[in-house]
């Protein structure tokens, strides 16, 4: 950094990859956020850029790996992971990035490993970076799509929004489209997903067609606006994105919150059991409760003839 004096300063701390996103707080805090090798990192300067600190934001497991353009594709999709950065008008700082659930050895892809199931997750510290909240994951898809590409902007009134592309519409096309989330609890939660654009982005040659970065999201007074990838029809099919379009969405949003019934906490049909203690929930994200175990095996007197599952003989089987 080049401070007011004319001062530079240098912070070389190993092998890491390049700073990916900078930002400045409300009280002239520096922030930088900079990959690790399986980590996400942030170099915090105090002083105006004279001296730095380092600290961890989450550990991940991204080095080296990429998903593929689609499930049944033998081509790498170079997603970028981030981390991006946010600061609140309290201070509080935000940090938005890509992480994948496993990376998978494969002699048939190009790479000889591939990413599986990356998601989008946020994190927020309250003391300059130096430790962070639990990552909450941002995207609501309950299957194994890919997303990536996080983009991440503050409103006036702290609302914190999230950006992303996305494969899950149909992850075994080489495809992706644009979401929203938004935060209105200071990143503790987010909304549904919001899909933003009309019609999915051809990807088919992956590796960096949507860019190798993107900065997508601004946040004005009575509207927000995300510039993305997006694809013209009157030019024909080309296989990859080849235009880049603004979507505008009048404020506030009114999006439903992502409290699923299989991850609120409450006992929704009234069992005793709540969330991953239900058989009802078959994951977090499930919005139904009530289960389907037929009444020839719950366990139930549900005809209350003093009578359950195989001794009942109004069952004929489980």
């Amino acid at each position: 950094t080049l401070n007011a004096d004319g001062e530079i300063s240098v912070l070389n701390q190993g092998p890491k990859l390049p700073v990916t996103s900078t930002i400045v707080g409300t009280k002239g805090e520096l922030y930088a956020a900079r990959p690790g090798i399986n980590s996400k990192d942030i170099i915090v300067s105090l002083d105006g850029g004279k001296s730095f600190e380092e600290y961890n934001i989450a550990d991940g497991n991204n080095a080296h790996c990429s998903p593929k353009a689609s499930s049944q594709s033998n081509r790498a999709w170079t997603i970028y992971t981030g981390t991006e950065l946010a600061v609140d008008s309290d201070g509080r700082l935000f940090a938005v990035w890509a992480n994948i659930k496993e990376c998978i050895t494969d002699v048939n892809y190009e790479y000889g490993k591939y990413a599986y199931d990356s998601d989008i997750y946020l994190s927020y510290s309250d003391d300059n970076g130096k430790t962070w909240s639990k990552p909450v994951r941002v995207n609501d898809d309950d299957g194994d799509a890919n997303q990536g590409f996080p983009s991440i902007a503050v409103g006036k009134d702290d609302k914190v929004y999230v950006a992303f592309l996305d494969q899950r519409e149909n992850p075994d096309i080489a495809q992706f489209d644009v979401y929203l989330s938004e935060s209105i609890d200071g990143g503790e939660s987010f909304s549904r997903d919001l899909k933003i654009n009309d019609i999915s982005v051809p990807n088919v040659y992956g590796f960096r067609q949507p860019g190798d970065y993107l900065d997508m999201v601004a946040v004005g007074k009575n509207k927000i606006y995300t510039a993305h990838p997006c694809v013209n029809q009157d030019k024909g099919q080309y296989g990859y994105p080849s235009d880049a379009c603004v979507t505008t969405i009048s404020l506030p949003l009114n999006l439903k919150n992502s409290d699923y019934q299989c991850s609120d906490g409450k006992d929704n049909d009234e069992d005793g059991l709540t969330d991953g203690e239900d058989p009802g929930c078959e994951n977090s994200q499930d919005d139904d409760e009530w289960n389907n175990i037929p009444q020839c095996s719950d366990g139930k007197d549900n005809d209350e003839d003093g009578l359950t599952d195989g001794e009942d003989p109004g069952c004929e089987n489980s």
